[in-house]
């Protein structure tokens, strides 16, 4: 699809919507971040949809699929950074020589930002603002490294508007 000014637009496939098979327990409206606030354990097939709000103060946000208690660096980290108006997708996987795979696009940070998120056990699709940005990527996290955690970095707070999970079941 183009959009009016002749981007593409990339959505996901309506199809997807029937393989939401659970919805998390965890479900957020209008909340406000500072730190880490873990949303999904064992994440291995699930769709999260999220808005980030304007109101957020932090220069860094977003959200990691890391270990639980941040021990590692090992992960992927998706966020905004509001000092230059752009969002990030990094890759960390040193033993598997992923060690700098840095990608970003320019995002207003005085509108909301919606971000639909699919993963699976090796790769993650980001759908940012229905489909006028897309990060496709590989990911090689372990078992216990399957942490999905929102955060805000340095100072300030990151404001969510809502968060909806669900586990997404494959038929073939």
């Amino acid at each position: 699809t183009l959009s009016e000014s002749n981007r593409l637009i990339v959505k996901p496939i309506e199809e997807v919507k029937f393989m939401r098979v659970h919805t998390s327990l965890r479900q957020y409206n209008e909340i406000q971040v500072s730190g880490n606030l873990t949303l999904g354990t064992k994440v291995y097939t699930n769709e999260y949809i999220i808005e980030l709000g304007v109101n957020s103060t932090s220069r860094e946000y977003g959200l990691r699929l890391g270990d639980a208690d941040w021990n590692e660096s090992d992960g992927i980290y998706l966020y905004v950074n509001s000092s230059n108006s752009r969002m990030y997708l990094e890759r960390y996987y040193p033993r598997y020589n992923v060690t700098s795979d840095v990608r970003s696009i320019p995002i207003d940070t005085n509108k909301p930002i919606k971000l639909d998120f699919f993963f699976d056990y090796s790769s993650l699709e980001i759908f940012v603002n229905d489909g006028s940005a897309v990060f496709s990527s590989r990911n090689y996290p372990d078992d216990y490294q399957r942490y999905v955690t929102l955060f805000a970095r340095y100072e300030g707070v990151a404001h969510i508007k809502y968060i909806h999970n669900w586990e997404l079941e494959f038929s073939y």
